[in-house]
């Protein structure tokens, strides 16, 4: 279990060994579902710090370094500004991608845009650039779109 505020909430399998551990519950462990926030990054990833104090920099892709800037969440499924959430104590002052804008799920969003072409669905993640339309100027504070995507095997 990890201290979270996210629209996309996870159950891993050390949730599920903890819930198991207090006797009451048999879990299905085959409904856990990978956790990616700090994924394969070691000690460094807690005793680090989330900014390089010398270049303001993020020392992991989990963490941003541009306040305000529209980029994406780490699972690519929605639209996000890099933020630092006063209001939410175990972010530890560290800003992050957070998803609080309306129409920012890939996957269902109501309205897509005329800028982007956005694509919206199951098979749509966020990508980020400066890609637009020659009728528009992209965003100073960065784009974020959603796009269709298929993931291409080797041959």
């Amino acid at each position: 279990m990890t201290a979270s505020i996210s629209v996309n909430q996870k159950v891993s399998n050390f949730t599920l060994a903890l819930l198991e551990g207090t006797g009451w519950y048999k879990p299905n462990y085959s409904l856990a579902m990978p956790l990616m926030w700090g994924h394969k990054r070691g000690c460094q990833f807690i005793e680090d710090l989330c900014l390089d104090t010398r270049t303001q920099k993020a020392n992991f892709a989990e963490f941003c370094d541009n306040l305000e800037q529209l980029s994406c969440s780490l699972d690519r499924r929605y639209k996000a500004w890099c933020s630092i959430n006063a209001g939410y104590g175990f972010a530890d002052n560290c800003p992050y991608p957070w998803v609080g804008l309306t129409r920012s799920d890939c996957y269902h969003a109501k309205n897509d845009s005329a800028l982007y072409d956005e694509v919206v669905g199951l098979d749509s993640r966020c990508f980020e650039g400066t890609l637009v339309k020659s009728e528009f100027t992209p965003n100073s504070i960065g784009n974020a779109f959603c796009f269709n995507y298929n993931v291409i095997s080797p041959l």
